[in-house]
């Protein structure tokens, strides 16, 4: 052992850790040991909500997470997809995940998908696949909080388009009446 380490040893059913480690982490084993509390700045793992990973099937993700809207639901799919290690995927996979955990599958997924990504929960590209970003990870962890979904209100929702068709020199809108 070097000056400034220290030995750990930790045995328990399943468990049987002897290593050399700095005196840094050493301590801060000691506080968790002591304290049950990791210190504020620490970085020497996973926060304990991590450390347990995501639950067992999607079904019980969305149970726990409750998204209410269908982009909630997309971002919170990309979300579990993530944690059980697919740093990508596809608009098909995201909408299959839909049938697996039970959901019902949504009336426009497509309108729903642009939804997602245009509040910034979902990046990237058919063709390199697509990821959960910064913003849509917290948007989940923050159970869709109130802040969370605001940002997002009237972006697709409620908006309707004009649409003009021309009939032998008149025009007509969408409303159909003439102009």
């Amino acid at each position: 052992m070097e000056h400034g380490e220290a030995h750990i040893s930790i045995k328990a059913p399943g468990i049987d850790v002897d290593k050399a480690v700095s005196a840094e982490i050493a301590a801060e084993v000691m506080r968790l040991v002591l304290t049950g509390k990791v210190s504020a700045g620490s970085s020497t793992g996973p926060r304990p909500s991590e450390a347990a990973g995501p639950p067992e099937t999607l079904a019980e993700f969305m149970r726990e997470v409750d998204p209410k809207r269908n982009p909630d639901k997309i971002a919170t799919i990309a979300k579990y997809l993530k944690d059980t290690g697919h740093s990508t995927f596809s608009r098909t996979e995201a909408r299959e995940a839909f049938r697996q955990a039970r959901e019902t599958e949504p009336g426009n997924y497509a309108r729903d998908f642009k939804w997602a990504q245009y509040a910034g929960w979902i990046g990237g590209d058919d063709s390199s696949g697509f990821y959960l970003t910064r913003t849509g990870e917290n948007a989940v962890n923050s159970r869709f909080s109130d802040e969370a979904v605001e940002k997002t209100k009237g972006k697709f929702s409620g908006r309707r388009r004009l649409v003009v068709h021309r009939t032998e020199g008149n025009q007509q809108s969408g409303d159909g009446t003439s102009s």
